[in-house]
C-alpha cells in the first residue's frame, strides 16, 4: 500500500516555518517526515497539499505531488510526531482510521472514499476526513499523536534524536586527542565525516551522530542528543543537547536545544537557544536569541492573531526561510522573523514576512521582490547552488499575496534594494 503524506488546514500554524515547505519537510530529530515515510513504505510515497507548492516539492522530492488516486492507499498526516511512526505499518495492514483526539492521524481509504477531499488550496480538511472515515471504522488512542503547534518540535527533538541513535550502520572512532564523556557507543561519526583534535563529546545525556562529510573544528564541545548533518560544518562551537543542524549549514558560538534547518548560516559567536531556524537563513555575528523572559514566566507566542500561551518557560525564536539578520541582534523569546525578511539591531516583536525590521522603535519597511530575489541568489551561489525558476515564481507568489499582511503589520513602502 502506497503512503500519501498529507497536509491539513492547520499548516498555518507553523508560519513561517511551513509557508515555503511542505509540513513534511520540516525536520524533527535527525530527519523529516517525508525521510521517515520513505523508509516507512516499500510501494512508494505520495505528497498532497497546497497547490502554490507543487512545482517547487515536486522539484525537490521527485515525488508525485496532488497525484489522481487510483489505488487504496495509507492517509499520514504531515504533523505525525516522530515517537508515531511505529503506527504507520500497523496501520498498513488494516482497514479504518486512527484518532488523535477529534483529528485524522492515519487513515486507510478506497479511491472512491478519496476522491474529493481535498480543498480550493489543495489541503486536506480535517472535517471532510472525518466525514469520509465515518464508514471505515475508527480507533481512539489516549496518546498525542499529532504536532499542534511549532514550538512542539522543539519539545520532542532531544527524544526524536536518541531513538534515531543507529542512523548511521557504522561508525569511524574520533581521533586519539578527543575526548569522550560517557558511552562510547553512543557516539556515531561517519568514515566520512572530519572530526579535528581537541574536540569533546559527551554522551551521557544521549547519542550523538556526525553524518557524512560533516566537519567538526578542534575546541568543539558537543553533548547529545544532537545529529549533525550532511556536509554541515561546525566552527569550535558549544553545541548543546537536543540540537539538530541540518543538511549544509556553517555553525559556530553556541546552541542549545534547536533545530537548524539545511543551509543556514551562523557561523560565527552567538547564542541560539531553544529556537527553530528555516532553510538559508544567515544570522550575523554577536546576534543573541533569547529563550528566557526576565520573569521566569512562560513565553507567549502569537498563532492566527492570538496570543498563546506555550507553556514554556524557555522558547527562541521562529525563523523562516531566507531571513537574514544583521551583526550584534537582539531578538526577544518567541518572537517570529518571517520568511526573508532583514532584521537589523532589536526583534521586540514579530517581523512579517519580506519585511525590513530596524533599530530600537522597530521600524517595519517592505522590502522590493527584486533585492529578495537578488539576496537569495547570491547566497546559494556561495554554497555552488543555483536559484531555480520554480523557487524564484513561489517567492515572487507568496511575496503578493502577503501584500495585505504586511499594510496590516504597519510596514510601510520603501526603497530597500540590493
Amino acid at each position: 500500500m502506497r503512503l500519501v503524506v498529507f497536509e491539513d488546514e492547520h499548516w498555518e500554524r507553523f508560519e513561517p516555518l511551513s509557508t515555503l515547505r511542505h509540513m513534511s519537510l520540516l525536520p524533527c530529530g535527525a530527519s523529516d517526515p517525508l525521510e521517515r515515510a520513505r523508509k516507512m513504505s516499500d510501494d512508494g510515497v505520495m505528497l498532497i497539499g497546497r497547490t502554490l507548492l507543487e512545482e517547487t516539492t515536486e522539484e525537490r522530492t521527485g515525488l508525485e505531488f496532488n497525484p489522481k488516486v487510483d489505488e487504496e492507499v495509507l492517509l499520514v498526516n504531515a504533523r505525525l510526531r516522530p515517537s508515531a511512526w511505529n503506527l504507520v505499518k500497523r496501520m498498513n495492514r488494516r482497514n479504518g482510521a486512527l484518532m488523535s483526539g477529534n483529528q485524522v492521524a492515519l487513515a486507510s481509504l478506497r479511491p472512491s472514499v478519496f476522491a474529493g477531499l481535498r480543498s480550493e488550496n489543495g489541503v486536506i480538511l480535517q472535517s471532510e476526513l472525518r466525514r469520509s472515515t465515518d464508514s471505515v471504522g475508527r480507533l481512539e488512542t489516549s496518546r498525542n499523536l499529532l504536532f499542534s503547534h511549532p514550538w512542539e518540535l522543539i519539545v520532542e527533538n532531544g527524544e526524536a534524536l536518541s531513538a534515531e541513535k543507529k542512523r548511521l550502520k557504522r561508525g569511524a572512532p574520533p581521533p586519539e586527542r578527543c575526548t569522550t564523556n560517557g558511552d562510547r557507543a553512543r557516539l556515531v561519526i561517519s568514515p566520512r565525516a572530519s572530526v579535528e583534535e581537541c574536540t569533546f563529546f559527551d554522551t551521557r545525556s544521549g547519542p550523538i551522530v556526525i553524518d557524512d562529510d560533516a566537519e567538526v573544528e578542534a575546541f568543539s564541545r558537543l553533548t547529545g542528543p544532537c545529529y549533525v548533518g550532511k556536509g554541515s560544518k561546525i566552527h569550535s562551537a558549544l553545541i548543546r543537547g537536543g540540537t539538530t543542524i541540518s543538511e549544509g549549514c556553517r555553525v559556530g558560538g553556541e546552541v542549545e536545544n534547536s533545530i537548524v534547518s539545511a543551509h543556514t548560516n551562523k557561523a560565527h559567536f552567538d547564542y541560539l537557544g531553544n529556537s527553530i531556524v528555516g532553510e538559508w537563513v544567515n544570522i550575523g555575528a554577536g546576534s543573541v536569541f533569547s529563550d528566557l523572559k526576565n520573569t521566569y514566566g512562560t513565553v507567549r507566542v502569537e498563532i492566527g492573531g492570538r496570543r498563546t500561551d506555550t507553556g514554556l518557560q524557555k522558547l527562541g525564536a521562529l525563523v523562516g526561510d531566507m531571513a537574514k539578520v544583521a551583526i550584534g541582534c537582539r531578538v526577544f523569546a518567541g518572537k517570529k522573523l518571517g520568511v526573508a525578511s532583514h532584521v537589523l539591531e532589536l526583534a521586540s516583536r514579530d517581523v512579517p514576512d519580506f519585511v525590513f525590521c530596524g533599530g530600537a522603535e522597530g521600524r517595519m519597511v517592505e522590502l522590493e521582490i527584486g533585492s529578495i530575489v537578488e539576496t537569495q541568489r547570491r547566497m546559494m551561489s556561495r554554497r555552488g547552488v543555483s536559484m531555480s525558476g520554480a523557487l524564484e515564481r513561489l517567492v515572487r507568489r507568496t511575496y503578493a499575496e502577503r501584500e495585505e499582511q504586511r499594510r496590516k503589520a504597519g510596514a510601510t513602502r520603501g526603497k530597500l534594494g540590493t
